[in-house]
């Protein structure tokens, strides 16, 4: 079973997803520098581009009470991996931050 990540957080939080795509940033910090602060280059622009939220009313909603495995250490209930749930949140924020590249329109 592959690691759901940030669409399993999405599925069991309920959150406001509000896509965010930063245009420009290649320049300044490129992908083999990784987060190390002293490496960043200085002297370019970045486009900060915010969108809309991100609608997942039509996914089912989990809930569970304090006394279930999702509070404990144990394995997570199975219905939380619900596949199908995961890849359509997942697809979502891909596409809802693919779309605000403006060197895709």
């Amino acid at each position: 079973m592959t690691k759901p990540g940030v669409p399993l957080i999405i599925r069991l939080a309920d959150p406001i997803v509000i896509p965010i795509f930063l245009d420009g940033v290649e320049p300044i910090l490129p992908v083999d520098v990784g987060f190390k602060l002293f490496n960043i280059k200085r002297g370019h622009r970045v486009g900060v581009i915010i969108g809309k939220p991100i609608d997942f009313s039509d996914i089912p909603k989990l809930s569970f009470d304090g006394n279930s495995a999702i509070h404990s250490k144990g394995p997570l209930p199975k219905e939380i991996y619900d596949k199908t749930a995961i890849d359509i949140i997942k697809r979502r924020v891909e596409e809802a931050v693919k779309s605000l590249d403006p060197k895709r329109k």
